[in-house]
Parts: structure tokens; C-alpha cells; sequence
């Protein structure tokens, strides 16, 4: 072992360090529940003798590097202790004259030498300027032995961009043009995408815009310049802004009543995020309205008080449409977590609301480095990786690169930033599969994905536990359980929807393949029809069939017959009425004829809920969202293949009842069933702040039941609130209303109705 004590010139130059140990003691016993001082200390000391005496062109003590990079790991992240020591030791092997890697082994034992030898391992390719895809596929593999290892290096690459750019610092000499160059092109094209991939939102705005300053320093200079110049007059409109919203929140009685407490905030945007604005938007930077976003950080773990906190703000500014995102619900990829909304200030300019716990903002700044030590002691070395998003992303590059062989640099360059920069997308199984699928995936392309049998059954699919169409876009992070039916299967369509060419491959196949036997199934199923018929079927009468159903030819008819596409007792039965109405002479007898044919269709379109409940292609109409007591009516749609459920009220079935008689049809609840039950309220309320609290509380209450969306605006009536709900279970719905009816704040309470 050795002893730091043992000779007396370095106790006294330990001695003479004592307030930067200090200084790193108390930042740890801070952010570190039950830290080991001893370890940190240790390693503080070792780091000390390693460097003894040596400092770089500059005269900057070798050691003060490593210094900041721990101070970095322990505080803006935070790490946990092993981290620190690895920090403080990371340039050793490297640089000391001293102690190499087996001496760090010795004394701090091998998963700390392992994180240390992985750091020193990207340190060597990164000073090679990355000469080949072999050192870069090093350099990215080496972190699946460690995510602390890759940690490190963001605080190493924070603090070198820090070193550059600080023009008083005398350690930026250090860097060479080429150099600092290299490492602003590295920091925008690994390290900040890696910062944003773990959620260290703060650390990745800050190195965008180190890097941006380094290699674009014109434009930065003109940025920089323009946004502070209009500061504090965007600082006075977000001061406005939030008044009105924390005087809401202070008088809200469940916020009393439980002593909830919050705060609010605004944060300027990062100056290339601005950038970026200006270039996407092709907006001066004077026209850009939501360069602050406000943050509403509520102090209680307790998810329902972001509701009625989101539900207070909305009645006090008018929504922007399509701008509320539920990342509580639906948490991002990296486990950020957040309510996300987008409001008009008085002037009609638009205001970015974040809203969160105060865990969840610890989350969005420190990202899964707060995994260490929120709430929790110290944590084994991989228990990062229990963060099953993480793990399914890391495992994603790893096998890139090891199935990369020996690209060019370019190459394997263009392959990491399709990944970062979305043009694939990461979705997984409900049994947490991970599936990688190009942008503008849908779950017909999932489906395929599993298998060629699942797909062709394939009717829809719960994404995020929400029901969603074929046509869907699938998104990064999405958990995606396809529903299927034996009933089902492919349409032409579906060629426009897929994106993969495996899904338009089996697709393609199966039409070929169904071509081949259609036209002499479908021939005979016609045969046999024609054998139980008294009279015979001319050539004339059969193309007036056809015509009559909107079919070319006989064969696309016996295509459609051949492959399930017609209900054939339905077409039967309308064939045989056409066939009679075909046989009557007289105009006016054809005309009599004609009226008692759809009367008979109608018939027989009700029983069309048993015919098609099978096929589960049965849709509850958003116009009027029927629950199962109401009474019902059923709309055939003009391809005979899907049913839309109506309440019977419905205005829009009364004008389908008028325009197109025969596609309406009678139905009950018996034997029909919906995966997901959805209903829109209207709300009266003269009590808003109250009204909205109530409304929030019972939601939590009962349980099982999504808040898809949330309004308000003022009328003659009083406050008008719309929500949407849904659920599996309807009766939950209705508990719902019932229970609000009741509540002494509420004026009147209905089911939406078109």
C-alpha cells in the first residue's frame, strides 16, 4: 500500500491544498447522501502526488484540471462518489510520471480502474484526432463497461470547452486553432447529443452554444449581441406573464389547504437553440416570441397538483391549439417527465409552460445522473442501467458499431447522427423489446416487424396504452402493442401508409398471391350462388350488377367475393332484389320495386352488429362518443367492411337518416365492445380556481381514466370548460360525471353532443 503520510513534504503540501478539498468535501456532503469522505479524500491526494510539482506550458498545476471535472461530476450533474474518484483520477495513465493504472487498481480497487482505463481510453483517440473507425468504434464501445465512464467525459468536455472560451482564462493558449476546432466539432456531434440522450439539458444547451461560439464566432457575436439588447423588456413581459398565474395559485384552496408549495420561473433560451430558431422558423430573431419558457415547479410529489395547476393557468390564458404534450403520462426516451403547454399572453404572443414536480425538474436538469442520489443512498455501479430506456438505447449504438466492420469515418459519422438526430426512431414491445424503425413508421410496419401473420392481421394498435389508427406515426420511445383480428385483412391502402420495405414486402406478396386464387374462389362462390337461384343470369343483367356495385368487371368482382372483401350474405341478398327489380317492366312498378329493395337492404343491415362484430372494425363516432345505456345507431360505411356507432340523438346520423337512408341501421350494446371508451364533457362553473380543483380531484379519485384534453373559455353561461376523457371501462366515465354533477361548485355538467 501506499502511504501518503509517510514523508513530511507531502503532508505539508497536502496541508496547503486543505481549502480545495474543503470546498469539494462540502459540495459532496451535499449532493451525496452518506458519502465516503475518506475515499474522496484519498483520491484528492493521489491525484496531488501524481502531478507532484508538474504544470503544463501555462504554469497551471496539472491537478486543477481533474479538480474542476470532479467539482463538475459531483455538482451539475450529479454523480455519485465512485465518479468523483474516477475524476479526480481520469489523466493519470496519461499524464503523471508517477502512478499509472495498476497503481489506481491497487488502492481503489477494479471498478474504478475500469472507469479510469475507459476514460483514458477515448482521451488517446481523441487526441489522434480520430485518424481511423477503428479508434472511434473504441472510443464509443469502450462506455458499455461504465455509463460513468461517458458521464466523465461530458464534465471533462464542459470543462475543456469552458477553458477555450473563457477569453481571461490564460489555460485557452493551451488549445491550438485546429485544436479548439476539433474539440467544438466533437462537442456538437457527440458529446452534446450523448448530454441530451441522459437529460442533462443544461450541460448540452452549454456546450452547444461553447461549441457554436468556436465555430461560427460571427454569428454567435451577432446572436449574443441582438438577444441582450431586447433582455430586459422579455424579462418584463415574462415578470407580467407570471403574476397573474402565482396570485392563482396562491389563492387556490386545494394549494392552501395541503400547503403546496411552488415556484415559478423563467429561463432564457440557450443562444443555438436561437440559432436554430431563426434558421428552421426563416424569422428575424425580433419576431421570435418564445425565447423564455416558464417553469412551474411544484413542491410535492404528488402528480394531481400538475393538473390543477395546469388547469388553473389555462382559464387564466388562452391555450395555443395542439401545444399540450402529457410527458407525465408519457414520458420521454431519456425519462423526462413534464406537462408541456403553450399559452397567448395578453398581446397574443405566445408563452411556453413547463409544468413539474420538483423531482421531475431535478430529473430534466441532472437527467439520469440523478438517478444516484435523488431520494436514494449510494447505488452499485451499473444500477444506472436498471433505467430500462437507457439500457435499450446504449445497446442500440453497441450494435451499430459492432456491425459497423471497418466504414469510413464519414460514414460511421453519418450512422451516429441519424441515430441522434432522429431519422430513426427507438419504439418498444409491451415486454420491452427494443425495435429500431425509420422515421414515419406506423404500426402497421411494427406489426410486420413481429411477424408476416401479424400484420396481416393487424386492426389498430395501443400506443402508450392509448388506442391509435394503422396510419399512426410511431415516435422515439413509444411502447406499441399491436391488436389484431382473425377477421382482418390487408388493403391496398396499406401500401401508402408503411414506410419499411419489409412491411411493403409482405404486403406486395400477399395481393399476388390472393390474385392468383381470387378469381376462381370468387367464380365458384357465383356458381353456387347461381345453382340456388330459379332463373338464370344473362350476360346484360350481370354487368348491370356490377355496375350497381360500382365494380369494372366481373373479375375485380370475383376478386373481392374470392378474398372475404363482401359480406357475401349482404350482397347476396341485395343481388337477388336488384335481380327482381331487374325482371319488373313498367317504369312505375320498377320505381315501387326499387323503394321496397332498399327497404329489404335495410333489413338486412340490421343485423349487420352480428355480422361485423367479429371483424372488430367498429368505431365509437367522436361526434357524439356513445356509452354503452345509450341508445345506438349503426352507420355502414359505403365499403360495407367498417360500422360507425352513433347515439341515437346524434345530429349527424339524423342528417345520414335523410341523405342516405339505406346505410343507416339499428343496434344495440348486446355482443359490442369498445377497447377504449372516450366522452367529451361540457362544464358550466361560476367558481373556476374551485370548479377546476374539484374536477382534478375526482379524476384522481377514481382512477383509470386519461385526460386527453382540457379547455376553458368565458361565455354568457359563465366559465365553459371542455374535457375529453377515456377509458376501458365505461363505467368509470360515468361515475365520473355523476360525481362531478354533484359538486356544489359546478353549475352544470353535460356530455358533448354535435
Amino acid at each position: 500500500m501506499i502511504n501518503f503520510f509517510r514523508k513530511k513534504e507531502v503532508t505539508n503540501k497536502a496541508d496547503s491544498h486543505q481549502s480545495e478539498l474543503d470546498s469539494l468535501m462540502k459540495v459532496c456532503r451535499t449532493n451525496i447522501q452518506s458519502c465516503d469522505e475518506n475515499m474522496i479524500a484519498k483520491a484528492f491526494h493521489f491525484c496531488l502526488e501524481a502531478y507532484k510539482n508538474k504544470s503544463d506550458e501555462n504554469g497551471i498545476p496539472y491537478y486543477k484540471h481533474s479538480y474542476y471535472v470532479a467539482l463538475i461530476a459531483v455538482n451539475e450533474m450529479p454523480l455519485d462518489e465512485v465518479s468523483v474518484v474516477c475524476a479526480l483520477l481520469h489523466d493519470i495513465p496519461n499524464d503523471s510520471d508517477i502512478y499509472k493504472l495498476k497503481d489506481i487498481q491497487m488502492e481503489f480497487g477494479s471498478t474504478v480502474a475500469e472507469i479510469v482505463e475507459g476514460i483514458c481510453k477515448i482521451q488517446h483517440v481523441a487526441g489522434q484526432n480520430i485518424a481511423s473507425s477503428e479508434n472511434y468504434r473504441k472510443l464509443l464501445l469502450s462506455l458499455f463497461k461504465d455509463v460513468r465512464i461517458i458521464l466523465i467525459k461530458i464534465a471533462e468536455m464542459l470543462q475543456n470547452m469552458r477553458d477555450i472560451t473563457d477569453l481571461e482564462n490564460t489555460k485557452q493558449k493551451k488549445f491550438s486553432i485546429e485544436e479548439q476546432i476539433q474539440l467544438a466539432n466533437e462537442t456538437m456531434e457527440i458529446y452534446s447529443p450523448f448530454a441530451h440522450r441522459f437529460g442533462l439539458g443544461n450541460i448540452k444547451g452549454e456546450l452547444e452554444d461553447m461549441a457554436f461560439q468556436i465555430l461560427d464566432p460571427q454569428e454567435f457575436i451577432k446572436i449574443k449581441e441582438k438577444v441582450h439588447g431586447t433582455r430586459k423588456e422579455r424579462e418584463q413581459y415574462i415578470k407580467n406573464f407570471i403574476k397573474p398565474i402565482k396570485e392563482a395559485l396562491d389563492k387556490d384552496e386545494l394549494f392552501k389547504k395541503h400547503k403546496i408549495k411552488f415556484e415559478i420561473n423563467g429561463r432564457a433560451k440557450h443562444l443555438f437553440s436561437i440559432y436554430n430558431k431563426i434558421h428552421i422558423r426563416q424569422l428575424p430573431l425580433e419576431k421570435l416570441n418564445d425565447l423564455f419558457a416558464i417553469r412551474i415547479i411544484i413542491h410535492n410529489d404528488d402528480i394531481k397538483y400538475c393538473y390543477i395547476a395546469y388547469a388553473i393557468i389555462t382559464g387564466i390564458y388562452e391555450l395555443v391549439p395542439d401545444t399540450f404534450k402529457n410527458y407525465i403520462a408519457n414520458p420521454k426516451k431519456n425519462g423526462y417527465q413534464s406537462l408541456h403547454v403553450a399559452l397567448r399572453g395578453h398581446d397574443g404572443s405566445p408563452v411556453e409552460i413547463q409544468i413539474r414536480t420538483k423531482k421531475m425538474h431535478l430529473l430534466s436538469e441532472k437527467g439520469v445522473a440523478s438517478h444516484f442520489n435523488y431520494k436514494r443512498g449510494f447505488l452499485p455501479a451499473q444500477s444506472v442501467l436498471d433505467d430500462e430506456n437507457t439500457e435499450e438505447w446504449l445497446n442500440l449504438i453497441k450494435n451499430i458499431f459492432d456491425k459497423s466492420g471497418e466504414p469510413a469515418i464519414d460514414t460511421l459519422l453519418d450512422s451516429i447522427q441519424k441515430n441522434w438526430h432522429q431519422d430513426e426512431i427507438y419504439v418498444f414491445t409491451p415486454a420491452k423489446e427494443f425495435k429500431i424503425f425509420p422515421k414515419d413508421s406506423t404500426p402497421l410496419d411494427f406489426a410486420y416487424a413481429i411477424h408476416s401473420e401479424v400484420g396481416e392481421h393487424c386492426i389498430g394498435a395501443k400506443v402508450n396504452s392509448k388506442i391509435v389508427p394503422l396510419d399512426y406515426k410511431l415516435q422515439s420511445g413509444d411502447q406499441v402493442e399491436i391488436i389484431t383480428s382473425e377477421n382482418q385483412k390487408p388493403n391496398e391502402d396499406w401500401l401508402k401508409i408503411v414506410t419499411t420495405q419489409r412491411a411493403r414486402n409482405y404486403i406486395q406478396k400477399y395481393f399476388k398471391e390472393r390474385k392468383l386464387k381470387s378469381e376462381e374462389k370468387g367464380q365458384i362462390i357465383w356458381d353456387e350462388f347461381l345453382k340456388n337461384m330459379d332463373f338464370k343470369v344473362s350476360e346484360k343483367k350481370f354487368n348491370k350488377i356490377l355496375k350497381s356495385m360500382n365494380f369494372s368487371t366481373k373479375e375485380e368482382f370475383f376478386t373481392e367475393l374470392g378474398t372475404s372483401g363482401l359480406n357475401e350474405k349482404l350482397i347476396f341478398d341485395y343481388i337477388k332484389e336488384l335481380l327482381k327489380k331487374l325482371k319488373k317492366k313498367k317504369d312505375k312498378k320498377i320505381k315501387k320495386e326499387d323503394t321496397q329493395t332498399d327497404e329489404n337492404l335495410k333489413n338486412h343491415q340490421n343485423s349487420v352488429n352480428q355480422i361485423y362484430n367479429d371483424t372488430k372494425i367498429i368505431n365509437q363516432s367522436e361526434c357524439c362518443y356513445p356509452l354503452p345505456g345509450d341508445k345506438i345507431i349503426g352507420e355502414l360505411t359505403n365499403d360495407y367492411k367498417k360500422i360507425n356507432v352513433h347515439r341515437k340523438k346524434c345530429n349527424v346520423i339524423k342528417n345520414l337518416e335523410q341523405q342516405n337512408p339505406s346505410s343507416v341501421f339499428n343496434l344495440d350494446w348486446n355482443n359490442l365492445k369498445f377497447n377504449e371508451y372516450y366522452t367529451k364533457i361540457k362544464i358550466i362553473t361560476h367558481n373556476q380556481s374551485n370548479a377546476q380543483a374539484e374536477i382534478t380531484k375526482i379524476l384522481n379519485d377514481i382512477g383509470n381514466i386519461n385526460l386527453n384534453s382540457f379547455n376553458s373559455n368565458h361565455s354568457d353561461e359563465g366559465i365553459e370548460i371542455f374535457i375529453t376523457l377515456s377509458s376501458s371501462n365505461s363505467e368509470n366515465l360515468k361515475k365520473y360525471i355523476e360525481q362531478v354533477e354533484q359538486s356544489k361548485n359546478i353549475d352544470s355538467i353535460e356530455r358533448f353532443l354535435l
